[in-house]
């Protein structure tokens, strides 16, 4: 019979079977039970996959040349058959069948529209459980055995999805099969509408008291077929179908589920949805009123646990929850993306004039009205271009077709904004996925699991990293402006969801939060005026609660540590999302704003305790979350608490050393990438036009900075933050520079392209962090040694108020060179010995953007602050040719000829003026040596006024955090704070975390510096 159903299919025979006939396949089926698909084999299953389609759309009603009889034994013939279909993947996984058995029965499923079948049967299902008439009259109340068959029906339409679910997750399918199966899926649910059907007849089912808990049922399979359907494949064409208003049951039933579920669990508004009366078994939420609040009252009854209809202070079940906070997150990513153009560019809004809604709602609409606009604009021009070039002249190009396309996208997202389709509300989406989160956060209450918090110091207990992680939501900025705030509970949610549970929950809510305003978001990047401040609002409170969540580690048994949250999904959360083509080059993202603004004295100590673990820090650099914009990361440390840079350096100088190790593979290049990369973030650049720096004093030219400014109480902790920076960081990130340098300028010089991606990526990024720490370091070493043409007694006396301890000799004469300068000049000159990195700088800069920016203020500073310095470089670099030949052993400093060809005329940099002073400093372009004839800038008058304000290296490596040996690559624990260390028995200074550093250390020096430290002591 399946063959002839295939002969059928393909017209080459028509299928007409007797009842007799059909009974005699239902008999043998049962006989054979679930061995069916082991008997036919491969070749036979796909006949048996056709037969199923051809027993349901015969079983229908009012199906042409059907009996009633007919009928019948097709509605028993066809679930026999999907009894034995869906166990295709079991026999495949025993190897009765192929592997590839599973895709091609759910291949056969798509092209035989076996989904499109079902939909009859629902509808007809469906049709007398609804009222009848356009009165609305009540249809007679239904008996249990028609419930039971239809409750049957919507069982066997979530076991075909179940079984395309089971397929994806096969081990033996490639990712073009996952994806276009996946795809071809999202395709035919969207076209036959199955999810719309089954949506209505469940709602018709809970409308009666009979099918309440079967349609409770129901849902929560449905909820876990559709769970990871959507993790595969396109599924824009399912999400356009929901936008459209083709699915307003399916919508309405998940919105719903929505509502309801963050209302049972924090007692907040219903948006309008129903209520159950209170009584005292209500499940509301427990308040200091001693009424019980009213519980939503969804149009299905939400399960437990266990699958049933929820019962009083039951463990919730997310089944339906998380595909609904799924699908509403695509609709609105839709919607953003048909709004802005696919993020190509920002459309030009003419507001009104009250301004910019600042609803996101109103928003939506009024950017959507002018998109279409544009584009039904430009499709008048093609077609008035088309009839002046004649009438042989047809709009058939493939761009005409886009641009009609793209028109016809945008007039229907605009009218189902106009509609209000519930799936495209931007505030609702927001507003909800945040009480989602906190309700998640408070389910925690009272859990067993041992938990710490890295985003909140104090969080060290289990009770005190929940309360800290509620504490992060913040409610007052999830509500529009002139919005009421929300009143909303936490005890009542304290264990209604399973901490497993709790945090999926929570990832998909803060996912849905974050979609809401990715069109604002987009929308401020390009520029549109008046959104940044109620957009700021939000971001903020989204990234409190995010990196709240993906900062909160379990911890095991054994005391190994882990993120709670899943890592690829708390990695994407922490991706700092850019709208690349709409966002100004110079501009400041506005997704970064609620980062560093609102949550970067958090974000820091996050990442660090993510790249501190090898999973977390691969999971960082698979989800792009790992830094990929030099603007962005040199922000970051600046907007951090200065403990949390220091801590972070330390960490970061760690992986740095371990990446000297030679890769053994392509993939351990790119982490080694990864962790250059994140060097940026410590870079805390110099930035017009007042230049701040942590370890500089704003000083006016011809002004000494005075103590008391130089002790500023806005930077507490910053002058000894900024100097762990450069004694942790640089001299692993120089290390590191040094090894790689050799073989990517030999790659250069053989005409081989710069490995952006590998080594060549990695080696710009740390000489841009040293190039960007040249001129702080150049002015805590050369404070007094520049001469006075360059730096003058304006520096001295800046020196002298920053130098505590300067001796008694300093003060008789400004020239000489303070203790603090002695020490600073000695890490500058011999431990880091910059003038390698300058000559690799102007070559990376002939290749790539990678030194660009940090270039010129290094040189810029050294002809300011160091010209003899500068000259000693330039005078032993020689010619080009020399440096060359020095490559393969000691680095070479910058040449006067690679000077002149990045900054003269046409270069890569082009910096005439910057090149004249330097062959001034140099003694090389009619300048006199002493000091600089040309004009200067005003960053060069700024490096040249300005004094260090850190610590002498002596004193800021005792309030080092971490092991105090410097070549320790210990990454145990979340921070290098949290670093457990013992103290040296003999100065009481040195930390170290074990044995083996505290030797290692001893023999490196310490051996001195701690009988001297005791020697003093004593005295």
């Amino acid at each position: 019979m399946g063959v002839q159903a295939l002969r059928m299919a393909s017209g080459k025979e028509a299928c007409a079977w007797s009842p007799t006939e059909i009974t005699a396949a239902s008999e043998a089926l049962d006989r054979l039970g679930t061995q069916a698909l082991r008997w036919v084999g491969d070749e036979g299953v796909t006949g048996v996959v056709v037969m199923f389609g051809l027993a349901l759309r015969r079983a229908a009603p009012n199906s042409p040349g059907i009996s009633d009889a007919q009928r019948a034994a097709y509605a028993s013939l066809h679930s026999k058959l999907l009894n034995a279909i869906i166990k295709v993947c079991r026999d495949a996984a025993d190897h009765v069948l192929s592997p590839r058995a599973p895709l091609q029965v759910c291949t056969a499923l798509i092209k035989t529209h076996v989904l499109r079948s079902f939909c009859p049967l629902l509808a007809a299902a469906a049709s007398p459980l609804l009222p009848a008439g356009g009165a609305g009259q009540p249809q007679p109340r239904p008996s249990s055995r028609a419930v039971q068959a239809f409750l049957s029906l919507l069982k066997d339409a979530c076991c075909v999805l179940l079984l395309f679910h089971d397929a994806l997750g096969s081990d033996y399918l490639s990712d073009d099969d996952y994806n276009g199966l996946a795809s071809a899926l999202h395709e035919e649910l969207a076209a036959s509408g199955l999810l719309e059907h089954w949506a209505r007849l469940a709602l018709a089912l809970a409308s009666w008291e009979e099918g309440e808990d079967g349609a409770a049922k129901a849902q929560r399979r449905l909820g876990c077929s559709l769970w990871t359907l959507l993790d595969y494949g396109d599924t824009s064409p399912l999400v356009r179908s929901f936008t459209s208003g083709a699915c307003p049951s399916l919508a309405y039933l998940l919105t719903s589920h929505l509502v309801a579920l963050a209302a049972e669990l924090d007692g907040g508004p219903t948006y309008g949805l129903p209520t159950a009366p209170a009584d005292g078994s209500a499940a509301g939420p427990s308040s200091s009123s001693s009424a019980p609040q009213p519980r939503a009252r969804p149009a299905i009854p939400l399960a437990g646990s266990q699958g049933y209809v929820l019962r009083h202070r039951e463990t919730l079940d997310v089944s339906v929850a998380v595909p609904a906070l799924g699908l509403w997150s695509q609709a609105l990513s839709n919607a953003a993306s048909t709004a802005t153009g696919g993020f190509t560019c920002c459309p030009d809004v003419q507001w009104p004039a009250a301004g910019v809604p600042t609803n996101p709602w109103s928003l939506a609409r009024g950017v959507m009205e002018c998109r279409l606009g544009q584009l039904q604009a430009a499709v008048r021009e093609r077609r008035a271009a088309a009839a002046e070039a004649g009438a042989g002249a047809v709009l058939g190009a493939p761009e005409d077709l886009e641009a009609a396309g793209a028109e016809e996208q945008c007039a229907g997202m605009l009218a189902a904004l106009r509609r209000r389709e519930p799936l495209l509300d931007c505030s609702a989406a927001f507003q909800l996925g945040m009480r989602l989160a906190r309700a998640a956060a408070c389910a925690l209450r009272g859990c067993t699991l041992s938990l710490i918090a890295t985003s909140c110091a104090t969080a060290e207990t289990t009770e005190a990293a929940v309360q800290a992680l509620i504490a992060a939501h913040d409610t007052a900025a999830w509500t529009d402006p002139g919005s009421l705030p929300l009143q909303l509970q936490g005890a009542e949610a304290a264990g209604r969801l399973v901490p497993e549970k709790a945090i999926v929950l929570a990832w998909r809510g803060l996912g849905l939060a974050r979609r809401a305003l990715d069109l604002a978001r987009h929308m401020c990047d390009g520029g549109c005026p008046g959104i940044a401040p109620w957009l700021k609002r939000r971001l903020g409170a989204w990234w409190q609660a995010t990196i709240a969540w993906a900062g909160l580690w379990r911890v095991e048994a054994n005391g190994t540590a882990a993120p709670f949250m899943r890592v690829r999904d708390a990695c994407g959360l922490l991706a700092i999302k850019i709208s690349r083509a709409v966002c100004h080059n110079d501009a400041w993202p506005s997704t970064a704003i609620g980062a560093f603004y609102s949550g970067a004295h958090k974000y820091m100590p996050v990442l660090e305790s993510y790249i501190r673990n090898s999973l977390t820090c691969s999971g960082l650099q698979s989800a792009g979350t790992l830094p990929g914009s030099a603007l962005l990361w040199s922000r970051m440390g600046s907007y951090s608490r200065p403990g949390d840079v220091s801590s972070f350096a330390g960490t970061l100088a760690k992986l740095l050393r371990a990446a000297r190790t030679p890769p053994a593979s392509a993939d351990a290049k790119g982490r080694r990438r990864g962790i250059a990369a994140l060097t940026g973030a410590l870079a805390l650049s110099l930035e017009g036009p007042s230049y701040e720096h942590p370890a500089l004093s704003p000083a006016s030219e011809g002004q000494a900075p005075q103590p008391d400014h130089i002790a500023s109480k806005d930077k507490p902790g910053w002058p000894h933050a900024a100097a762990h920076v450069a004694l942790t960081a640089l001299p692993a990130a120089a290390a590191l520079g040094r090894a790689l340098a050799p073989g990517v300028l030999r790659r250069l010089d053989g005409g081989g392209a710069l490995e952006l991606e590998g080594d060549g990526g990695a080696l710009g990024d740390v000489v841009a962090l040293l190039l960007d720490w040249l001129p702080p370091l150049l002015v805590a070493a050369e404070g007094r040694r520049a001469g006075s043409a360059a730096v003058g007694s304006v520096a001295a006396a800046a020196a002298d108020a920053a130098d505590s301890k300067a001796s008694s000799s300093s003060a008789s004469d400004p020239s000489a060179p303070s203790a603090s300068e002695r020490e600073w000049s000695a890490f500058l000159w011999t431990e880091l010995d910059p003038a390698w990195a300058l000559r690799v700088g102007l070559r990376l800069a002939e290749t790539a953007e990678a030194c660009r920016t940090p270039l010129p203020g290094a040189l810029l500073a050294l002809a300011v602050r160091a010209p003899s310095r500068l000259q000693a470089m330039v005078a032993a670099a020689g010619t080009e040719e020399q440096g060359r030949e020095a490559v393969g052993g000691a680095l070479g400093g910058p040449s006067l000829s690679a000077l002149r060809r990045v900054l003269g005329p046409g270069g890569a940099l082009s910096e005439p003026a910057l090149l004249a002073l330097i062959e001034a400093a140099v003694g090389c372009g009619g300048g006199a040596s002493g000091g600089p004839s040309v004009e200067l800038s005003g960053f060069a008058k700024f490096i040249r006024n300005t004094a260090s304000l850190m610590p002498p290296p002596s004193e800021a490596r005792r309030s080092l955090p971490g092991c105090s040996n410097p070549a320790c690559t210990n990454l145990a624990g979340l921070s290098e704070e949290a670093l457990s260390v013992q103290q040296c028995g003999g100065c009481d200074a040195a930390r170290y975390c074990c044995r083996e550093c505290q030797a290692a250390h001893w023999e490196a020096g310490h051996k001195r510096e701690c009988r001297a430290g005791a020697a003093a002591a004593e005295s």
